[in-house]
């Protein structure tokens, strides 16, 4: 059974700077485009550094995720179901354990209905 740690702080992107400390993503991806805070190691799931590290090192590979619940996540591990793209970082993520970081909030869909 594999352990669960969650980065879920909401404020300003509290959660992804807590993710980019501790596990420092490697920027060798271009700028990005999409005006949301990253610049520089958002990957495509077509970058052939994603392939190279899934392969060589694969504790070092994270994916962005479209939640169920309209929220985006970044989630350690190579994944394909809801995939976004990939970070590859400098620090390895910890084996046994599954990693839950809120990297944006869906406030439309998260607001409960009356």
């Amino acid at each position: 059974m594999n352990n669960v740690i969650t980065f879920s702080k909401t404020d300003d992107f509290a959660a992804t700077r807590e993710f980019e400390e501790t596990f420092l993503p490697w920027r060798i991806g271009e700028p990005n485009k999409h005006g949301d805070g990253y610049v520089g190691y958002l990957l495509e799931p077509t970058h052939p550094a994603v392939d190279f590290c899934a392969k060589v090192c694969p504790m070092h590979v994270w994916t962005r995720v479209d939640g169920d619940d309209g929220n985006i996540y970044i989630t350690n591990g190579w994944h394909f179901v809801n995939r976004i793209d990939y970070i590859i970082t400098l620090s390895p993520w910890k084996e046994f354990y599954d990693y839950e970081i809120l990297d944006f909030l869906n406030e439309e869909e998260t607001d409960e209905v009356p």
